[in-house]
């Protein structure tokens, strides 16, 4: 219990240093009862190489704030009036944060996180970081739905990667008796399972809208913008630059610069093929024309087709292998049906020839026999002569 009593702070780390693996996981189980409403206080959760001198983070002390590392921030005091966590990292004195606002508008990325403030009910943010294969990979998910995720943050070149110390710290503001309370901290070498959720489980990201009043009509409408968008009433050419950043990094943490790279490959390709049909049929085009038109316009007709028929030498001599393939297929068809036809014939004949065998046989037995007797009966006769 970080905050046990109004006005108060307090912190918990890890007891001593790690190595920094190349990956690793880590998980902070937290909840904050006792209290609801606007605050000053807020919970903050360190990846860093040093304890921190002062974690406690307000509106007093933001500008002497220093951390190295990386710091995930909780609390409702944001410009858009919503409990938001938030990403921020920090390498000692490489930024300078002179108000809180300025402290915001340094987060990488961010996601709203309404409802933790006096709910029973833990909340688990998930850290994950890889810097195993060619880039760096941070994401965050809360209660297995992804907040945000990131390519374009290395914590291995700022960070002592002999020194690496883990922990939470909370202040509660003035008079307020919120309770932070840190119920498990895991650290894990390595990616685990659930780090490997799909994202299609996101958290909400705050709606900004502006105000627009019909000069004429007086009528009110709220257009819904995103963070970053312009609508500034002073506006300078470096402000422009700083909200194109901004957006940039916001698409990069998304990681939608891959399915971006992968849209225009299938552009290129569709393009460089409709290049391709379009001359084919306009070779065959000017191939029909010239064998229509007259004479003398056949050849210059002719020629201009055999120019741009030499792109597709190749698909001519496949046609023509595939014409010569068909005839021999169609040949060796023809061949094989008067086979079978002369098999059937011969089949015929045979089956005639054993039918009148069948027939013959008994005569040709019957006859043998008569021809026995006879000779016999004309012995016997002879013999009688003689005696």
């Amino acid at each position: 219990m970080l905050t046990p009593e109004p006005s108060t702070s307090g912190s918990i780390w890890t007891k001593s240093s790690m190595a920094m693996p190349d990956a690793f996981t880590i998980e902070w189980v937290f909840r904050s009862v006792d209290f609801q409403g606007k605050t000053d206080g807020g919970l903050a959760l360190w990846v860093t190489d040093s304890q921190v001198t002062n974690p406690y983070l307000t509106s007093e002390n933001v500008a002497d704030f220093k951390f190295n590392g990386l710091m995930l921030y909780i609390d409702n005091n944001g410009p858009s009036g919503s409990s938001q966590i938030r990403g921020i990292v920090n390498d000692n004195n490489a930024k300078q944060f002179s108000t809180m606002q300025e402290f915001y508008d340094n987060e990488f990325g961010s996601c709203l996180l309404g409802g933790y403030q006096d709910s029973s009910v833990p909340i688990t943010a998930r850290l994950t970081y890889d810097n195993s294969g060619d880039t760096n990979f941070i994401k965050l998910q809360i209660d297995n739905r992804v907040c945000f995720q990131t390519r374009q943050i290395s914590l291995a070149k700022g960070l002592n990667k002999k020194n690496l110390k883990i922990g939470a710290s909370a202040q509660n503001g003035q008079n307020n008796e919120e309770s932070f309370e840190i119920l498990k901290l895991h650290y894990y070498e390595g990616v685990v399972q659930d780090s490997l959720i799909p994202n299609i489980r996101q958290m909400q990201q705050p709606k900004y809208v502006t105000k627009v009043v019909n000069q004429d009509t007086g009528d009110v409408t709220f257009v819904e913008r995103k963070p970053g968008m312009l609508g500034d009433s002073e506006l300078t050419l470096s402000a422009i630059y700083e909200k194109l950043n901004k957006i940039e990094g916001k698409v990069l943490a998304n990681d939608v610069g891959i399915i971006y790279q992968e849209i225009e490959n299938l552009v290129t390709i569709n393009k460089q093929q409709s290049k391709r049909i379009e001359a084919l049929i306009n070779a065959l085009s000017s191939s029909t024309l010239a064998s229509t038109s007259s004479s003398n316009d056949k050849n210059s007709a002719s020629q201009s087709g055999n120019l741009d028929m030499d792109n597709f030498k190749d698909f001519i001599k496949m046609d023509e292998k595939l014409e010569k393939l068909l005839a021999e297929q169609e040949k060796l068809r023809e061949m094989t049906k008067l086979e079978k036809q002369t098999k059937l014939e011969s089949h015929h004949f045979d089956d005639l020839f054993y039918k009148l065998l069948l027939w013959i046989s008994p005569l040709v037995i019957v006859m043998m026999v008569m021809a026995y007797y006879t000779f016999r009966i004309k012995q016997e006769i002879v013999k009688t002569k003689l005696l």
